[in-house]
């Protein structure tokens, strides 16, 4: 199948290419790289296709003469080495948004993409459940301020509180906008930061030169404390979509989160999963005319 499609690309029309859930393997890749720098293809989605380092190796030989400025290999198996070949070809590729989700790439991975970042035009990096821990994350984080990363998610990957420290150091000189630790949304959710590492993305996030607009936190065990340093810092933030789900969040993290909305920019504020009483939340509830609220 893969190998048919291979051939007939060069005299297609074709931009976006999906072979999501197709089992291509790394047969497939290698046949579907080979010609690929003589299509019009900007946009190579592969995700779940057991495509390996092999497969990995092909699609980063063909980048650089490639039209592709999206790549889209999330769930696949191309590990450490399969993320060491593909972060080389991305300084002489046109490629802006790539996925690289569960694909077990870890700290040596992260960090090769960490030194290619400076000099691609990477501005969407998704790294989720990849098991970087924290030094690939502190490898990311020291990248990030000399790259064009807007969109950072790191969910996943066990990071602990060095490692969200290291992100909410870089975010003063970066132009983070969006953060997924579960950068304009950050994601460091499933992190394990906990309240400390809480703190420190609560501080970066209130300096004037931070541009995070959204921010996910979600379970992270961050605690009262950790709300209460977010909700300290929210009316000198950006921020719009707050995600603060199965947190371990009482009703005083909670009621300091209410106090500081008025005085916020938040629109969209997620709370599911944590411990907070009835009398709380009805004093969220006055809120929802202009802020959507998960409980």
């Amino acid at each position: 199948g893969a190998t048919a499609i291979a051939g007939a690309l060069p005299n297609s029309q074709l931009i976006y290419l999906f072979l999501r859930k197709n089992n291509i393997g790394d047969a497939g890749a290698i046949a579907i790289a080979r010609p690929l720098p003589n299509t019009s293809i900007t946009g190579l989605h592969f995700m779940k296709n057991n495509i390996g380092t092999k497969g990995a190796q092909a699609i980063a030989v063909a980048l650089p003469s490639s039209k592709v400025t999206t790549l889209d290999l999330g769930h696949n198996n191309i590990g450490n080495a399969g993320a060491i070949v593909i972060a080389r070809a991305l300084p002489n590729s046109s490629v802006k948004n790539i996925y690289l989700y569960s694909n077990d790439i870890g700290a040596e991975g992260a960090k090769a993409i960490a030194v290619a970042l400076p000099g691609s035009s990477i501005t969407y990096l998704e790294l989720g459940d990849n098991h970087i821990g924290t030094k690939g994350a502190q490898a990311i984080a020291v990248a990030l301020p000399k790259s064009s990363v807007i969109n950072l998610n790191l969910r996943e990957n066990n990071i602990g509180d060095d490692g969200a420290k290291a992100i909410a150091r870089a975010l003063l000189n970066s132009s983070i906008t969006y953060l997924n630790l579960f950068a304009r949304d950050l994601n460091l959710s499933t992190n394990k930061i906990g309240a400390k590492g809480a703190q420190a993305i609560a501080a970066a996030a209130a300096l004037s030169n931070s541009q995070i607009t959204s921010l996910n936190l979600s379970t992270n065990k961050i605690g009262d404390e950790g709300a209460k340093a977010i909700a300290m810092a929210l009316p000198n933030t950006s921020i719009t979509y707050l995600f603060l789900s199965d947190n371990g969040i009482g009703d005083q993290g909670a009621k300091a989160i209410a106090r500081a909305l008025p005085n916020s920019s938040i629109t969209n504020l997620y709370l599911r999963g944590n411990n907070i009483g009835d009398a709380v939340k009805r004093a969220l509830r006055q809120f929802e005319n202009d802020i959507k609220i998960s409980y």
